[in-house]
């Protein structure tokens, strides 16, 4: 590259040697930082679920083969979803069909309650959680298969969104649930994760031996004989109001509580990070604010929940104490 006169001039000058070597010497600190920071997740990526002393599942299979992904760490970080598409293909790659209706849909604003059950009438078709198939009648004999293979601690999670939006984060959140319970089992409650996609997406995991379910739900069968299964019912036919809060929203507060009756275990949002073992906690609910001055809770949050099978409260499941949690 030709330089001009007047740069060349003040290059030559001896004050503007001075000042160049200077600019020069952190210039190469720059990319040798730079540099650094680029390779660093190379050795990051040795860091994961598969190298850590307490899990033992892996521990085994670590000298049989060496895994094709690795969780890590940095996987909040969106390099880590962009290797599992790299791997597993781009987002549009695969057209799941679910995935077209999925989006929670949310009521217009500002209407009559007499609106919104129109409404609901008008879109019932999309509300892919709603229906009942061949897959959504096999929710029970899969979960109860799945669980029945041992688990020191049974997990549920919800997932109403479409498959392509399960990222990073909630890769995390998975990680860190087994680094703090390695002989756990999760259960996913969705449509969309129930899928060829979903499958992909839970690979890195499921190949380092941890145990996880994706399951399509069945409404029907899951709130049977509970107050929330006429309101169902209704609510399939087109009969009922849908409330102003995105429907989705409020039928996964009501699987959460229905998951835990019919089986007992924790249930957790998908962006919790465990810190530690859960199994001493028995039939509780997470608070969301505490009085100070007494130390009792003043409201509570059902993002995360422990509760026996069968446990005399949630035998009484209705849709009007799920949707104010």
């Amino acid at each position: 590259m030709r330089i001009p006169k007047l740069s060349r001039k003040m290059i030559d000058h001896p004050a503007a040697v001075g000042h160049a070597k200077p600019l020069a010497f952190a210039t190469i600190t720059v990319a040798a930082v730079f540099l650094i920071v680029s390779s660093s997740d190379t050795a990051i990526s040795e860091v994961s679920l598969l190298s850590l002393p307490f899990n033992r599942v892996a521990s085994d299979r670590q000298e049989a083969r060496e895994p094709e992904f690795l969780i890590r760490p940095s996987a909040v970080r969106s390099l880590q979803l962009q290797f599992i598409r790299e791997e597993f293909g781009e987002a549009g790659d695969e057209d799941d069909p679910e995935d077209s209706s999925s989006y929670p849909l949310v009521p217009p604003l500002n209407v009559t309650e007499e609106e919104r059950v129109r409404w609901l009438r008008e879109n019932l078709v999309n509300f892919d959680i709603l229906k009942s198939d061949n897959q959504t009648r096999k929710f029970h004999s899969r979960v109860a298969r799945f669980l029945g293979q041992g688990c020191s601690l049974q997990f549920f999670m919800t997932w109403i969104s479409p498959a392509s939006t399960f990222g990073s984060r909630e890769l995390l959140g998975i990680e860190s649930l087994f680094r703090a319970h390695p002989d756990g089992c999760l259960v996913i409650v969705s449509r969309t994760m129930d899928s060829r996609r979903g499958r992909k997406i839970l690979k890195p995991v499921t190949d380092l031996g941890f145990k996880v379910l994706a399951v399509t739900p069945d409404l029907p069968q899951l709130l049977r004989m509970t107050p929330a299964k006429a309101w169902l019912d209704e609510l399939r036919k087109g009969n009922k109001d849908p409330g102003e809060i995105p429907l989705a929203q409020n039928l996964s507060n009501l699987i959460r509580l229905a998951v835990l009756y019919r089986y007992g275990g924790v249930y957790l949002d998908t962006d919790f990070i465990i810190l530690k073992d859960m199994s001493s906690l028995r039939n509780c609910i997470g608070a969301q604010s505490v009085d100070t001055a007494s130390g009792k809770w003043t409201r509570l949050n059902n993002a995360a929940m422990v509760f026996d099978r069968h446990h005399p409260p949630l035998a009484k499941v209705h849709p009007g104490v799920c949707f104010n949690v």
